[in-house]
């Protein structure tokens, strides 16, 4: 169960990664005044991959709490003795 979800945490975080490194790219251009018809371009790829990486997080965590919360519902099964039954 765990290797699922470090599967499943693989691809939001190299999608935040690649904003942070596009980040990174904004800020050298903007340091060194160099390349400024780059930045528009950078800080939109830059945002749909924090937003693409966050927004898959955030829909991961929802999984994780109905799959908890559905787990924290269930009715144990009535033994074949009757025990539940009323009376």
């Amino acid at each position: 169960m765990r290797r699922a979800w470090r599967e499943r945490l693989t691809l939001p975080i190299i999608e935040i990664c690649f904003g942070i490194y596009m980040s990174i790219f904004i800020f050298i251009s903007l340091y060194w005044q160099f390349a400024y018809a780059s930045v528009p371009f950078l800080c939109i790829f830059a945002g749909g991959y924090f937003y693409v990486g966050f927004s898959s997080l955030y829909v991961l965590y929802k999984m994780q709490q109905d799959a908890e919360d559905r787990r924290g519902r269930e009715v144990p099964a009535v033994g074949a003795g009757g025990a539940g039954r009323p009376g």
